[in-house]
């Protein structure tokens, strides 16, 4: 079951440039979403995700697996 209410909303995209402070993304839940599990997801890919060291990170895949 796939939630359209339910996702992640990046504000910066690769090689974007931000300061401390600035929103890098923003969760969107509903009401019966676990926030807790998503976060540990979230946070196993971070720095799949962000780079603060002024390297470049490969872009990801736009399709990470299809579910049927």
């Amino acid at each position: 079951h796939i939630d359209p209410a339910v996702g992640i909303e990046m504000h910066v995209g690769p090689g974007d440039t931000v300061t401390k402070g600035d929103p890098l993304l923003s969760l969107h839940l509903n009401a019966t979403q676990k926030s807790e599990d998503l976060l540990m997801i979230l946070n196993s890919s971070f720095e799949e995700i962000f780079s603060f060291d002024g390297s470049l990170v490969a872009s990801p895949s736009l399709i990470m697996e299809r579910i049927s």
